[in-house]
């Protein structure tokens, strides 16, 4: 019972072991996959960002150089209407593009390359950067639908300053940016987001063709948890739901483009990667299931081959491999109590003379002559009772028949070991002391009853079987 208690607790040591093993490498797998999910999310995020301000580089590096440009500044100083017109107009050739214009605060015109006129009211772009100290550029953005695109109409204004940081006037470029679906579109599917353009009050400006969200964002009963996350000034990346990677939780991310005076926001959409991750995990568990299993088996058999070593260690004799003298006595008792001793007989005898065939033959030989006979003991024995080795040169055992039929036996094992080949080159013989099994005396009075027989076996001259029938 205590050794089935002890397997016990320690496979459930080494189960605990498992599962933690396994509970470790499940988070550190989930946290790993997460934070890939969440950078992957932020670059894809950042790339589409960077697609459209893209769009603004060349204009603005067009009207930087512009507004830089010794010539052009020269040209406007000396405030000739043919010459800065020429040169607008050589700049649109050179840019390639069709909207570049100048306002001289030296005439008061406005030169676009062919025609020249006025300085007017409407011309915000102008007084925005002439009535502002110290304001370099300005840009103002126009939102519109052409053909159902949306389209962004984006003016950028640069200011003109003399040698002596005087403002002398204002460079104008016009440009336009389109296709906002289909590139969010295309990026959508390329990096398995869905994208959407929102206003402040969660209107959708645009959105890619994978979504299917209301015309305002926050009526989506999941993302109307971005509401109160919306900034400015970082990048918001959120789970919703749990954040669990077992369940349909998305990762959002959300970036304000100042540019465009909205919001990005792209929701993460890896459900194959989910699925193969949710895989690999039950797949992980069960191969360590069965490891475990096999473990545990492995265990259990290993810590069952000790047990069974050590008892056979702590009740077996290990020169004639037959029980030794505790085993014995346990045997007893199981057998009393299971009522086979009834009738039987115990025995006692030892190896006439052994000292002197240590002292003559050495003590090699005096180890083989038990060795043989807790060999012979053990046949004799077997399915008719048992033995055990009692200590020294003297053995134990018991009989399950009567007086008549214990002698019998016994004395096949005297001519066994007297004519065996070790026996006769000894000259082994045995002293034998026989006694029925009185019940319910204890083991004690019967060992004790049965050495005076072995020794009135010694005390007749030796070689023979003495039974001794006393009640005493």
């Amino acid at each position: 019972m205590k050794r089935s208690f002890n397997i016990i607790v320690i496979c459930i040591i080494v189960s605990i072991s498992f599962i933690s093993a396994i509970a470790m490498i499940i988070f550190q797998m989930h946290d790993s996959l997460k934070e890939y999910l969440e950078n992957s999310s932020d670059l894809t995020t950042e790339s589409v960002i960077t697609y459209f301000q893209q769009d603004l580089f060349d204009p603005q590096l067009i009207i930087d150089t512009s507004a830089d440009d010794p010539l052009f500044l020269k040209t406007a100083v000396q405030n000739n209407n043919f010459n800065i017109n020429e040169y607008i107009k050589q700049a649109k050739d050179r840019y390639y593009i069709s909207n570049l214009r100048f306002a001289s605060k030296i005439s008061g015109k406005v030169y676009d390359g062919s025609t020249v006129r006025e300085i007017e009211t409407d011309d915000k772009w102008y007084y925005s950067l002439a009535n502002a100290d110290n304001l370099w550029e300005s840009t103002s953005l126009d939102k519109t639908y052409v053909d159902g695109m949306l389209t962004y109409n984006i003016s950028l204004s640069r200011a003109v300053y003399d040698k002596s940081n005087n403002f002398i006037g204002a460079v104008e470029l016009k440009t336009q940016t389109t296709g906002f679906e289909a590139v969010i579109s295309l990026l959508a599917k390329q990096y398995n987001l869905s994208f959407a353009f929102i206003a402040e009050n969660g209107d959708i400006i645009c959105k890619s063709d994978n979504t299917d969200y209301p015309s305002n964002i926050f009526d989506d009963p999941m993302l109307s948890k971005c509401k109160e996350k919306l900034s400015k000034e970082k990048t918001v990346k959120m789970w919703l739901n749990t954040g669990n990677i077992f369940d349909d939780s998305k990762l959002v991310v959300i970036k304000y483009l100042p540019l465009y005076e909205c919001y990005l926001i792209g929701v993460e959409n890896n459900s194959k990667l989910h699925a193969q991750y949710r895989h690999s995990i039950i797949l992980f568990i069960a191969l360590f299931a069965v490891a475990l299993i096999l473990a545990l088996v492995l265990i259990i058999r290993q810590i069952r081959g000790y047990s069974r070593k050590i008892i056979r260690d702590a009740t077996i004799d290990e020169l004639t491999g037959i029980p030794n003298r505790k085993a014995f006595i346990q045997i007893y008792m199981d057998s009393s109590e299971k009522s086979e001793l009834i009738n039987a007989q115990i025995f006692m005898l030892d190896v006439d003379k052994f000292k002197t065939i240590n002292d003559t033959f050495g003590h090699a030989i005096g180890d083989k002559a038990l060795s043989l006979l807790g060999g012979e003991l053990a046949k004799i024995t077997k399915g008719k009772g048992f033995c055990a080795r009692w200590g020294g040169d003297e053995f134990i055992g018991v009989l399950y028949c009567d007086v008549e039929n214990a002698k019998e036996t016994l004395g096949c094992l005297c001519k066994s070991i007297k004519n065996s080949e070790l026996g006769k080159e000894i000259n082994m013989t045995l002293s034998i002391g026989v006694s029925t099994i009185e019940i319910p005396k204890p083991l004690s009075n019967l060992t004790e009853k049965v050495d005076k027989a072995l020794y009135a076996a010694k005390n007749g001259g030796r070689d023979r079987i003495f039974v001794n029938s006393s009640d005493d």
